[in-house]
């Protein structure tokens, strides 16, 4: 609301406005000019309906409209036009007639033509009544706005208004139905045109042509093209250009061709538009360079490409990878006087994401909002999507919020993202938060929503929660798709419960769904791992048989199985047969045969196939050589196991956690270490990325034991062989250290990292943290935390639960409170256990005002408290007599559908 102070001055600037009108030659007053950026449509509403003289009001609308950075909106309109109607002269009248014309196309976007309309039946109720000539200009803009329904209603009330249309009307009907490709409907209203008389001209042909193209029928279109022709009704550039597009998005693209010099030879000369689709086509094919000649021959033709045609170049450079050719273009472009849209910058920055060039993209963002480009929700997903791809996911939920905050409103891609990387960071109470939030601010989540759920929740071990969802989807009436059986079936196998898997298997055949090549595959590896070979081998058969072809995945699962029960013969028949169906190889597949070979101790024979990947353009991943260097090992090689680990290094290949551990292995066999420290060889590679829980013991076994001796031994017989320790060494033997409980030898290795010139990267900093939270020294890993910030790492929302839950715990609560605003700030939610966890200890202290604040900082960020948490804050606000805060909670809980115990209900009672 307004102070006094704004409203006196607003008035204070209608008033000498309005003064300033009344003198003669008032269009040439310095001190009216001077005014004219003050002046808002709301200032303009006043001075016209204060102003009685029509003539020279109509005279200053039309000159505060020509004012720079002045636009008249609805309001205004409507001001004038009731002034020009109120005055009984056929000028005036006419001239309201033009400006509501000039109002309906001034109108850029839905919701300002739906003002337009409710203000003009306001007029039509007082008697003002619209012309034909107005009601088909709102025709033409909600055609071009794509607003169907509303098209509907504005031509169902011309016609009660008893105006008979005529062609352009039916052709504004016929083209709003079909660019959304309803040829059915707007047939209804060409048969109209034949009974009224009117002949089809080539716009509705056009149309016609268009609906067919955007409903995928190329065939029916071509059927009217000829059609047309027959009909004497000769093809434009534009109706060329709508099949040309047709054709492209097929993959047509000769054809395409061919109808260009068609159309050419007919004496219609190819437009901007014309080429900018072949060129579309050809970038969407990734035959760019084929796209770029195509840009000269438009210049030899004289006809000047736009920032449409370079926009198309620079998307197909950035999807063949050719960023920096894209980049050249990109400032090429503005150097020509072609101004970029927000379709060419996301186009740049969906490149530089997809090649995980986050920081150019971001330097992206910056220079198009100071050019006046503001970025749209595709852009935001971009960023979004390469952020999650790199798993820095605290940023990427910054940027949802940043995206609300700008009142843009996030899709399905935008919530589907995030809850996918939650899922697989296993963070799957914040994935169902972003679900909670994705219903919530209205969206329905499709089968990929649901489908990504059921995934993380059998990933997380928790196929309870999974089949349930499951079943709660299949009980609303929606039948899963196969995504979705897929992800469960998945599930099953990966918890070896190989029975019901193969039971929802068959049972997607009786709802009707077909499995696809990843069903088969979940399917296969299930009983690959089980060494139940025939049973794979003959559900292979059948997947032939259904007509899924196999993919490298699937040969590559076979293969893996095959080698880890010692069936090396056989899986090297099955290379052959991938080689034979021109499905080659690739770096997993080679390692499972590496893998084997190893496991028979046929160590030559290993680093031969690693000779025959690398001429093969294939390069040995982490997997690949720690498979051989655990071979070597084995075989008492240890000094050869360290070659191999130079190679590895200095190919760029990064060894990890598990690489390191089998190092040491060998270091503990080569110093007669006792035998219970060795870790169990048995299934050390797995195309899976985790360990299995008995592994997982035996390596934290180990590190509780390991003399650091050993480590430093480790650091220096990698130096010997000229294989000089990265951060990513200390960071692997940290964190073994830390998962062993071993934190002050942990902090002698960084001492050593640090005097060597490296420092602590973020894998570092949250092994010590999840060290510290172990040993329960939480204020250790909260300082810990704060120097993870200071360096620019974010950490784990895990960690801060942690840090936050420990902190409580210990009476730390101004320290958990702190932590606690910092996570929400970064775009996270701590779970509900934090949360009820720094809520009891507030309570304790009597300090329930901190705990109404802190669940609206939870809500504002879009993370709701469960309803347990509400009911615990009530009973403590009613025994403190705070009646009216607690009825207020209990409101928000019916709001948000949560249910109220009769005993709470009775509490809050008992307070009034």
């Amino acid at each position: 609301m307004a102070s006094a102070e704004e409203c006196a001055a607003f008035w204070d600037l209608v008033h000498h406005v309005c003064a300033l009108i009344r003198q003669p030659k008032w269009q040439n007053n310095l001190s009216l000019k001077k005014l004219t950026t003050q002046i808002t449509c709301e200032h303009v509403v006043k001075v016209l309906e204060l102003h009685n003289d029509a003539s020279s009001a109509l005279q200053f609308f039309c000159w505060i409209g020509k004012r720079p950075g002045y636009r008249h909106d609805v309001h205004s309109y409507a001001s004038i036009i009731k002034l020009l109607h109120s005055v009984n002269s056929i000028f005036f009248q006419r001239e309201a007639e033009a400006l509501k014309v000039s109002m309906i196309n001034a109108c850029g976007h839905e919701d300002e033509i739906r003002k337009v309309i409710e203000t003009l039946n306001q007029m039509h109720m007082k008697g003002f009544k619209l012309s034909k000539k107005v009601y088909n200009t709102l025709l033409e803009v909600v055609e071009r706005l794509n607003m169907i329904s509303m098209a509907q209603r504005v031509f169902t009330e011309m016609f009660a208004n008893g105006f008979k249309p005529d062609l352009f009307t039916y052709n504004k009907m016929i083209n709003a139905f079909c660019k959304q490709g309803k040829v059915r409907e707007a047939n209804i209203f060409f048969n109209h045109i034949l009974q009224d008389g009117w002949c089809p001209d080539t716009s509705t042909y056009t149309s016609l042509i268009l609906g067919h193209c955007r409903s995928g029928n190329l065939e029916e279109a071509f059927e009217v093209f000829r059609w047309m022709s027959e009909q004497g009704c000769e093809p434009d550039v534009v109706t060329y250009s709508i099949l040309v597009d047709g054709l492209c998005k097929k993959g047509k693209i000769q054809e395409a061709f061919h109808l260009v010099d068609e159309m050419v030879k007919k004496r219609c000369i190819p437009n901007v538009h014309t080429y900018t689709t072949l060129i579309k086509g050809l970038c969407d094919g990734d035959r760019v360079q084929e796209a770029l000649d195509i840009v000269d021959e438009m210049k030899k033709n004289n006809c000047k490409p736009n920032i449409h045609t370079y926009t198309s170049l620079i998307s197909g450079l950035c999807k063949e990878g050719k960023l920096k050719e894209a980049k050249e273009l990109f400032d090429k472009i503005k150097k020509m006087d072609l101004v970029p849209n927000v379709v060419t910058y996301n186009a740049l920055i969906n490149g530089h994401c997809k090649q995980m060039q986050m920081d150019y993209a971001f330097e992206l963002i910056e220079r198009m909002e100071k050019s006046g480009c503001q970025p749209n929700v595709c852009t935001y997903n971009e960023l979004i999507n390469g952020l999650c791809k790199q798993r820095k996911v605290q940023k990427a939920m910054q940027l949802l919020n940043k995206m609300l905050d700008r009142n843009l409103v996030p899709n399905n891609v935008t919530y589907n993202t995030l809850i996918d990387v939650h899922c697989k960071e296993y963070q799957i109470d914040i994935a169902f938060d972003l679900f909670t939030l994705m219903k919530k601010k209205g969206h329905e989540p499709d089968d990929w929503t649901y489908s990504t759920l059921v995934s993380g929740l059998c990933k997380e071990g928790n196929l309870k929660q999974a089949c349930e969802l499951f079943n709660k989807l299949c009980e609303k009436g929606c039948a899963p798709d196969c995504v979705t059986y897929t992800a469960i079936i998945d599930g099953h196998c990966k918890a070896g419960k190989i029975g019901i898997a193969l039971g929802l298997f068959y049972k997607m055949f009786v709802n009707g769904r077909e499995p696809n090549s990843h069903t088969y595959n979940a399917l296969i590896n299930g009983l690959c791992k089980e060494n139940r070979m025939l049973e794979a081998d003959k559900l292979f058969g059948q997947m032939l048989g259904s007509g899924v072809p196999p993919t490298l995945v699937t040969y590559t699962t076979l293969i893996d199985g095959l080698c880890k029960g010692g069936c090396m013969d056989l899986a090297f028949k099955v290379l052959d047969k991938m080689v034979l169906v021109d499905c080659p190889p690739n770096v997993y597949t080679y390692s499972a045969l590496i893998y084997g070979l190893c496991k028979e101790g046929k160590l030559e024979e290993a680093e031969m196939l690693i000779s025959d990947m690398e001429e093969k353009g294939i390069n040995p991943n982490q997997v690949t050589y720690t498979a051989l260097i655990d071979g070597n090992i084995k075989s008492g090689r240890i000094d050869h196991a360290f070659n191999l680990l130079s190679k590895m290094m200095k190919g760029g290949c990064i060894p990890n956690y598990r690489t390191y551990c089998k190092l040491i292995d060998g270091l503990i066999q080569e110093n007669n270490a006792q035998q219970e420290l060795v870790i169990s060889n048995e299934d050390a590679l797995s195309t899976s990325n985790h360990d299995g829980p008995d592994k997982i013991r035996a390596m934290d076994h180990m590190w509780k034991n390991l003399k650091v001796d050993i480590a430093f031994h480790l650091l220096d017989r990698m130096m010997e062989k000229c294989c000089q320790p990265t951060v990513d060494t200390y960071s692997a033997l940290v964190a073994g250290f830390c998962k062993g409980g071993r934190l002050l030898e942990a902090g002698q290795l960084i001492k050593i990292m640090v005097d060597r010139g490296l420092f602590p990267n973020e894998a570092i900093y949250s092994s010590l943290v999840d060290g510290h939270c172990k040993q329960e020294k939480y204020m250790d890993a909260l300082e810990l935390l704060d120097k993870m910030a200071e360096n620019g790492y974010e950490p784990g929302i895990s960690l801060s639960n942690a840090v936050i839950h420990g902190l409580c715990r210990d009476g730390l609560v101004q320290e958990a409170e702190r932590l606690f605003e910092n996570t929400l700030q970064g775009g996270y939610s701590p779970n509900e256990v934090t949360l009820k966890t720094l809520i009891d200890s507030l309570l304790k202290n009597g300090n329930t005002d901190k705990c109404l604040m802190l669940l609206n900082r939870m809500e504002e960020n879009g993370f709701e408290p469960n309803g347990q948490t509400y009911k615990e804050l009530i009973r403590v606000l009613c025994k403190e007599n705070k009646v009216f805060e607690a009825n207020s909670l209990m409101d928000r809980m019916l709001e948000k559908g949560l249910a109220l115990d009769i005993d709470i209900v009775d509490f809050t009672s008992i307070g009034l």
